[in-house]
Parts: structure tokens; C-alpha cells; sequence
């Protein structure tokens, strides 16, 4: 409940103004964010489904890579994906292999 409440007339004009000024310190703010964000957390990802094709291993595989660290795997909501790097550097020895 409020007990006091002020009334200030501010202009039109003056509250564009402020508006312009917190939104523009906000978007600074969001600007530094994405700047300081480490490169490999904007690195380009890859499904599940995905890097199955790629590797030519079934999920059962992945997940149990994932288990024992040799490739992980991190969510986005639900959705679990792949940094493309890590799943390069897996199927570049399997190359040099056959």
C-alpha cells in the first residue's frame, strides 16, 4: 500500500528525453555483455542428429562420450547441443585412422 505519492509534471519533451537516456544506458550495458562474452559461448553449435551424421555414431555413442568427457555436450533450454570445434577435433583423428 502506498502511503505517499507525489505528483511531478514533467514534459513531454523531458520524459523522451529520460526514456532515450535509460534505454541507451540498457543497450550499453547488453553492448559490454556480448563484447566481454567469451568467443567458443558465440561459436557455431550442432544438434544432436546432427553430429550423429557427421561421426557416423548413434545417440546411445554420444551420450556415452558425453559420460566419460570424451565429447560433452551442454543445453540450451532443452535442447542439447555440440560445439562444432569439439566435434571437428573428434572426427579429424578418425580421418588420419582410416
Amino acid at each position: 500500500m502506498v502511503k505517499n505519492l507525489n505528483l511531478v509534471h514533467v514534459s513531454i519533451e523531458d520524459m523522451t528525453s529520460i526514456m532515450r537516456e535509460v534505454v541507451a544506458t540498457e543497450l550499453q550495458k547488453v553492448k559490454d555483455l556480448l563484447t566481454e562474452a567469451p568467443k567458443d559461448v558465440l561459436a557455431p553449435t550442432l544438434s544432436r542428429k546432427e553430429v550423429c551424421v557427421i561421426l557416423g555414431v548413434c545417440e546411445g555413442t554420444l551420450n556415452n562420450w558425453n559420460k566419460n568427457k570424451i565429447l560433452v555436450n551442454f543445453k540450451t533450454g532443452r535442447k542439447v547441443r555440440y560445439r562444432e570445434s569439439d566435434v571437428l577435433a573428434i572426427l579429424n583423428p578418425l580421418k588420419e585412422a582410416s
